[in-house]
């Protein structure tokens, strides 16, 4: 059983530092200059530059990639200014350099400014609010459906609640979000008495 567990528990640690590589990978490669988005189109290059060095933005992908993992890191090995400027938690000082367990430090959004942890704790309360109620509304369907077809089985409504069923799960989830959030904010706006301006 422990060996399940520690097993389970390096296998996402091994996944999770893949996922992390492919996106700063992505992002590193993208036509998009972060510096940039910071200020708009128009700013000047000088000060475009100083805020890459600021962000660490001019140096090597795996300067910036290590620097980023060290960043989420829960263990933190360095100097005690890095710490100062950056973490929370507790730390043991041995001269200049400091051993720490601290909070992940996810950094300040490029578009706001905001430190990154704010806008996550901001939006926490109305994601568990949009995961419950699908959760609620997906279960509630499930049980029903589920028990015509068992019920049907074999039969012609068997056979549809299961080719549904196989759409819905294979169809993936933003394609869903978009397409109910155009039926119901759009279309059927006025039948939950909605005032959306604009249209599509």
């Amino acid at each position: 059983m422990l060996s399940l567990f520690i097993n389970r528990i390096l296998y996402g640690f091994v996944v999770l530092s893949l996922v992390v590589i492919i996106i700063t990978a992505i992002i590193y490669a993208a036509p998009v200059d972060p510096a940039r988005m910071t200020f708009g189109q128009r700013m000047d290059e000088k000060t475009v530059m100083l805020k890459k060095k600021q962000l660490g933005l001019d140096q090597p992908y795996s300067i910036q990639l290590i620097k980023y993992l060290s960043d989420l890191s829960p263990i933190h090995l360095g100097n005690s200014e890095s710490w100062r400027n950056n973490y929370t938690g507790i730390k043991l000082s041995i001269g200049s350099k400091v051993i720490g367990l601290k909070l992940p430090h996810f950094r300040e959004s490029y578009q706001t400014g905001r430190p990154v942890s704010e806008l996550l704790i901001q939006a926490f309360p109305l994601t568990i609010i949009l995961a419950l109620s699908a959760l609620s509304v997906a279960l509630v369907l499930g049980l029903l459906f589920g028990f015509i077809a068992a019920i049907n089985q074999g039969s012609r409504i068997d056979n549809l609640i299961v080719s549904l069923s196989t759409v819905g799960y294979s169809v993936p989830s933003y394609v869903t979000a978009i397409t109910l959030g155009v039926v119901f904010g759009y279309y059927l706006r006025s039948s939950f008495g909605l005032n959306i301006q604009g249209s599509l």
